[in-house]
């Protein structure tokens, strides 16, 4: 494993920390506003942007942040921050190589699009669900798509005019998304319905539930396309997804509230960050089982990993 380099965003510890899975050992960490909640790469895999929310959770009352930090990875420092305005608690975010990069501002129930290349707003998008908290990309670039906590719904959205054009109801606090390699089918996991919603995206049919364990929280895809794993934050497990058969053919045992997730560039293991433990599990995506465990600072959450050559 010593070619990884894992990137943690921790909400209590307000900090975005390096780890390097040679040695278990901290490479860099830096400083956020509280409590950052969503981390995603630029497309060249060299910016960090972190969505620094304000407050623990969607739950939590209070104003909330409105920026977004602009990391660059290989200096090890915030280089800017992008200000979302009026728009209160930046929560999902996603880049897409098509220049844009997309994000959920829960406050206002609104889906802000920004010019990557000069970090403009080019148009906020007004939900018709209440609460925007995850947002995903198709493969081709065409659609945004939204998951709405306390509406149990998605809405797909035109990324070139803003303009929504379907909505699916898709079970109770939907959250984590994750898409087939060909972009035609989309999971969506149901953090209360205890299951992950298959929709084919053309005709906007839910075709399978997939059941989970209690409380399945962020999805992720392989670079193979080939599998799906979810933390399942109240059974204390992480599960697999085979997409072909969406079907689950592993679940494996790790930490406390499991609710970052994250995969390795080769698809050979999977990450989960176990939030009351303060510790990441690490998963082979071969064998299913824990091959490590990494103790972190207070909080973890949204992780991304990189290879070590992509850090320097």
């Amino acid at each position: 494993m010593n070619e990884y380099i894992l990137l943690v965003l921790h909400k209590k510890g307000r900090s975005l920390s390096a780890f390097s899975l040679l040695d278990n050992s901290m490479v860099f960490d830096i400083r956020t506003k509280v409590f950052p909640h969503e981390i995603c790469l630029s497309p060249d895999r060299k910016i960090a942007y972190l969505t620094e929310y304000g407050l623990q959770g969607v739950e939590s009352e209070g104003t909330g942040g409105n920026t977004i930090a602009v990391v660059d990875i290989a200096k090890r420092k915030i280089i800017k921050r992008i200000s979302t305005g009026d728009f209160l608690r930046p929560h999902g975010i996603v880049t897409h190589k098509n220049g844009q990069m997309w994000v959920t501002a829960e406050s206002n129930d609104k889906i802000l699009s920004f010019d990557l290349r000069t970090e403009e707003l080019r148009f906020s998008v007004t939900t018709v669900g209440k609460t925007p908290h995850i947002i995903t990309i198709t493969p081709d670039g065409t659609q945004a798509i939204s998951t709405h906590v306390f509406t149990g719904d998605i809405v797909l959205i035109d990324t070139k005019t803003g303009k929504i054009t379907k909505r699916i109801m898709i079970g109770d606090r939907p959250e984590g998304l994750a898409f087939s390699k060909d972009g035609k089918t989309l999971f969506v996991a149901n953090h209360e319905s205890n299951d992950i919603a298959v929709v084919d995206i053309l005709s906007a049919n839910i075709m399978k539930r997939i059941k989970t364990g209690k409380g399945p929280v962020r999805l992720v895809t392989t670079p193979k396309g080939d599998k799906i794993v979810t933390p399942v934050m109240y059974s204390n497990q992480a599960q697999v997804i085979d997409v072909e058969s969406c079907e689950v053919v592993a679940t494996i045992k790790v930490g406390e509230q499991p609710a970052g997730a994250t995969i390795s560039p080769d698809g050979k293991y999977a990450f989960f960050a176990c939030q009351a433990e303060d510790k990441i599990y690490i998963v082979s995506l071969e064998t299913y089982k824990v091959e490590n465990i990494l103790s972190v600072k207070q909080n973890p959450d949204s992780m991304q990993c990189l290879t070590t050559s992509e850090i320097r």
